[in-house]
């Protein structure tokens, strides 16, 4: 699936896609959530951990980066 069809699926501007996986943007959880319920309907405390996985991936890349100093 193009990310095209993935914003058209989820009702998303299909630059908002191409700025999150180009790194420019970081998603905002209704993106998220749009997102998984284009793919899969899950319910909502699925979703809340999959965006959660997000913001825990850059704290560990923080956490990483400081210890590296």
């Amino acid at each position: 699936m193009s990310l095209r069809e993935l914003a058209d699926l989820a009702g998303l501007p299909a630059a908002t896609l191409y700025k999150i996986t180009s790194g420019d943007r970081d998603p905002r959880f209704s993106t998220i959530r749009a997102i998984v319920q284009a793919l899969e309907p899950y319910e909502q405390d699925t979703i809340a951990i999959i965006g959660a996985k997000f913001l825990l991936d850059e704290i560990g890349n923080q956490m990483t980066s400081k210890e590296g100093k």
